[in-house]
Parts: structure tokens; sequence; C-alpha cells
């Protein structure tokens, strides 16, 4: 049976390994592009693998950090998948070889996620190849990865998909696959703060949008509440100790420290010219599954 699967979609693997080494050849060659974050990365990684053999499990604060007197960066920002690439340091692969090696997993599983996903909204498998490749060759995904080295934002990315194709289902199918909600979302939470709840408010956006169909099926809606609720329990080793501190002490994000004119950029930017990845992946991603889902409505009314 996988012989036949495999026979049937070889255009689509050969397409997709072709897409997947396009993106990866930077990492292919000697070295490490050094993009803006990769010190503060690469260092969590390492001081993961180092609290791991010195017996510290999950990792929170990193002792090795802030020249030994510890950095509490595992409290605010999800280490889950880092532990890959720590795994692969601890049984003796190099630092930059293991960065390597968890990165280009992360992007075969997005290509695999994301073609899931979108093929779950069109049924189509050519518009799915299609909008697979658009988001991995993405610039929001290029900048993130090599210009500047944000790998949360990577991670987040990857989850973006199932999220929407998850509402989609909910939405405007049975929500038979609570799945894609779910892994959407236990994914962004264990990756990037900023990118869930973005498509947080996507999620809301889009129910606000479809008021009706949202409440036309409470089974649905009890169904959402669960999955919800089990996103929650099963990320609560992450967002319990976060909201815990936060709660109890001051923090500089926490506290006014700059202004909206500090901060003010131009339009341009926000829709992908500058390096503001948000908007990028905002002004990239999402609206090539609306497109996708605009033009599959007007096909339903046209027969």
């Amino acid at each position: 049976m996988i012989k036949k699967l495999l026979i049937e979609n070889k255009f689509i693997i050969i397409i997709a390994f072709m897409t997947i080494i396009i993106i990866s050849i930077p990492l292919l060659q000697k070295g490490l592009v050094i993009g803006d974050d990769y010190e503060y990365h690469l260092a969590r990684i390492q001081s993961i693998a180092d609290s791991i053999k010195a017996g510290v499990f999950p990792v929170k604060v990193h002792v090795q950090l802030a020249s030994s007197y510890g950095y509490g960066s595992g409290i605010f920002y999800p280490n889950l998948f880092l532990y890959i690439p720590a795994a692969l340091n601890l049984i003796g692969i190099d630092l930059i070889l293991s960065y390597k090696i968890f990165i280009i997993l992360m992007i075969c599983f997005m290509f695999i996620i994301t073609f899931f996903s979108i093929y779950h909204i069109t049924e189509d498998k050519e518009t799915s190849l299609v909008g697979t490749i658009l988001i991995i060759l993405s610039k929001a995904l290029v900048l993130n990865l090599y210009h500047r080295f944000a790998l949360g934002e990577f991670l987040g990315y990857i989850f973006i998909a199932p999220v929407v194709a998850g509402i989609y289902d909910f939405i405007n199918k049975d929500f038979k696959n609570p799945m894609y909600i779910f892994i959407g979302f236990f994914g962004l939470i264990n990756s990037h703060i900023i990118t869930t709840i973005i498509c947080i408010c996507y999620c809301i956006i889009y129910c606000i949008l479809n008021f009706k169909k949202v409440f036309n099926d409470w089974k649905k809606v009890l169904k959402l509440v669960l999955v919800a609720f089990l996103v929650l329990l099963s990320t609560c080793n992450f967002w319990l100790p976060m909201l815990e501190q936060y709660n109890l002490q001051k923090y500089k994000f926490s506290e006014p420290w700059t202004s909206i004119q500090n901060d003010e950029f131009r339009i341009i930017d926000v829709i992908g010219n500058g390096r503001y990845s948000i908007g990028m992946l905002l002004a990239i991603s999402i609206p090539i599954l609306f497109i996708q889902l605009f033009y599959k409505n007007i096909q339903k009314r046209t027969l």
C-alpha cells in the first residue's frame, strides 16, 4: 500500500524534495549563515544540552547564560522543540550541525503539515502543492531563517496552516478533524507567543464574520471548547510558569519604556518590503489560503 501511494504521488514527492533542497541550500554549505539572533538561539540550544547533562529537566532557567548568573529565557520563550537539537548535541553531534539537522527536519515537517492543511480546505492536490511551495519559499520564511535568525517565529510559521485549516473545518465543515486546530495551537504555544496571539485574533475575526454558522451546531461549539481545553492542558507546563512569573515580578516589557513614535514604520514595511516578518507572514501566508477559499466558494455557487 505504501509503495502504491509513493507511485501515485511521485510528482508531488519530487517537487517537495526539490523545494526543501532549495530552501535548505544555505544550510548545506560549510559553516553557518550568521543572522541577527544567532548567538542567542545557539546559546539556548547549548544551554539546554548542558542542563540536561547536569540532570536539570525541564530547562526553564538557562544557568550558563548571562555570564553564568542564569537567564530565565525558558520561562517566557518556549523550549519544547529545541530539545531536538539539544538531544543531537548530547549524542556527540556538533552544535552547528545539530542546528542544521533540526532546521531541515522542521522544514520537511512544515511541508507535510502545510500540504495536508491546504488539501483539507481545497481538496485539490495541485493547489495544495502550489500553496505549500509559495509558503515554504516565501520571503518571510527566508528572512526568519537566514537574515533575522528568528527561530521562534520560524517555528510558529510552521503551525499557521493547520490553524487556518482547523478553523475552516469548524466553520464550513462538520469539524470531524479537530486535530488540525489542536496541532496548530499546540505547536504555536510551544513556538512563539506573538504568532499565537495573531492566530487567535484571526480565528476570532473569522468566527465573527461567520457568526450564524458558528452557532448553527452547538455540538461543534462544545467540541471546539474541548479542543481548546486540551490545548491549554497539554501546554500548561509552559504558560502556567510564565503567568506565575509575570504576576510575581516586574519586567521591562510589562512597564512603559517606549512610545508609538519610537517604533512607527511605513505601511510598505508591514506588507513585506522591510524585515518585519510578522507583517510579511500575514501578507503572504494567510491570503494565499483565503484566495483559494474564495475561489472554491465561487465555484460551488456557479455549479
